[in-house]
């Protein structure tokens, strides 16, 4: 559980450290992430948009989308 829930927090941190609210369509690669720590078998819970059926995959608070191959959005919950 505890390494879980480390996982799960390391990932947070890199989310919000990449995501930028004055620009939120930047496109973040796959590789750039895995490099910061990211691990994208962790995650709390999957949100699908009503609008376009967009899936969000979220680590709390901090999402993330793939837009194209290996490239992410990443958002911050609304």
């Amino acid at each position: 559980m505890k390494k879980v829930d480390q996982v799960l927090k390391k990932n947070r941190r890199v989310l919000k450290r990449l995501f930028n609210p004055k620009n939120e369509k930047k496109l973040f690669e796959k590789e750039m992430m895995l490099k910061q720590g990211f691990e994208f078998d962790y995650h709390t819970h999957i949100i699908i948009t009503k609008t376009y059926s967009n899936e969000f995959t979220f680590c709390y608070d901090y999402g993330y989308r793939a837009v194209e191959k290996d490239r992410y959005q990443i958002i911050k919950s609304f």
